[in-house]
């Protein structure tokens, strides 16, 4: 009922549908033969769960039980030195992964983890089809002269930062280093286009 999926012929006391939408029981994403955390008279349970929204699911990086409890002897509670069967349960754990500068691309695969919206250039404008990350989207901009702090004219919608694996065209250029005043003017689509294709190797993510 907690997770939103109802069936009142399971259950001893059942209510209405409260959850929408229904929430993920990580428990199920085990291997069957994993799928428990307690062992009363021989017979494995799942007792234990964790329940996540689908949103935070994109950030998922992995669950499992960590044995040490149910498995072990029961001899084990006996013996104060060793931390076997500790407790009758098996803890759990849940690996997720974080976007610290919400730019789209996970922490773990983020080749430019502290990238800072909007960048500007040196004059503040955008030469002819040169890209850079005008506003607080993470998509660059093409085209666009700043007047007033608020980007102008035509925003290009190609690509992201989810494309460039996190990276801004200043970061870009920090590793490819500048070359036709792509500082001051944005970066040249074929620079933006060659550092997608050196780093697709790295897109890992979902």
């Amino acid at each position: 009922q907690i997770q939103g999926v109802i069936d009142p012929a399971a259950n001893v006391l059942s209510g209405p549908d409260l959850v929408d939408p229904d929430l993920i029981n990580l428990t199920g994403l085990v291997a069957p033969e994993e799928r428990y955390s307690f062992i009363f008279r021989g017979s494995a349970q799942a007792l234990d769960h964790a329940l996540i929204s689908e949103t935070l699911s994109d950030d998922l990086r992995g669950f499992m039980f960590g044995r040490g409890n149910a498995d072990a002897p029961l001899l084990s509670i006996e013996r104060s030195g060793d931390a076997l069967r500790s407790s009758d349960h098996d803890g759990l754990v849940a690996y997720f992964t974080t976007d610290l500068d919400g730019d789209g691309v996970p922490n773990n695969v983020d080749l430019c983890p502290n990238t800072v919206v909007p960048e500007t250039t040196t004059s503040g404008t955008l030469r002819g089809r040169r890209m850079a990350l005008f506003d607080d989207d993470f998509v660059f901009d093409t085209g666009i002269s700043i007047r007033g702090g608020e980007p102008q004219g035509n925003a290009g919608a190609r690509p992201s930062t989810i494309e460039t694996q996190g990276c801004s065209c200043n970061q870009i250029l920090d590793f490819q280093g500048d070359r036709a005043n792509q500082r001051k003017f944005g970066c040249t689509p074929r620079t933006i286009r060659r550092w997608i294709q050196a780093t697709s190797k790295y897109r890992l993510y979902k």
